[in-house]
């Protein structure tokens, strides 16, 4: 019998906002915050090298089109978190970058 495949699939925007947190203060020599694309990087590489997966899938929330659902069924969803900071937002266009070259 063939042997069966690994796949592991990690929570994108999940582990991306943990590595933000985790390292908040890093940036490039130019400034360019890149905690939470440092912080994604080294919890998705130590994912991998425990899995040791054959795939690996970054899966992503659509914008702002899941929450309105999720608020519909509870309305709590969320309801006491603040909004991340301007630079988590700036610091996903870099992941997605870091993303594409990892194929």
């Amino acid at each position: 019998m063939a042997e069966r495949k690994k796949l592991a699939i990690i929570d994108g925007k999940s582990v991306f906002y943990r590595g933000y947190y985790a390292m908040p203060n890093l940036s490039t020599r130019d400034g360019i915050p890149t905690g939470g694309v440092f912080g994604f990087a080294t919890m998705a590489l130590e994912l991998i090298k425990k899995l040791q997966p054959d795939y690996v899938c970054i899966a992503w929330d659509k914008p702002k089109t899941n929450i309105r659902k999720r608020l519909e069924i509870y309305p709590e969803y969320k309801a006491g978190r603040k909004p991340a900071p301007p630079d988590f937002y700036t610091q996903i266009p870099i992941l997605h970058d870091l993303l594409d070259a990892f194929g």
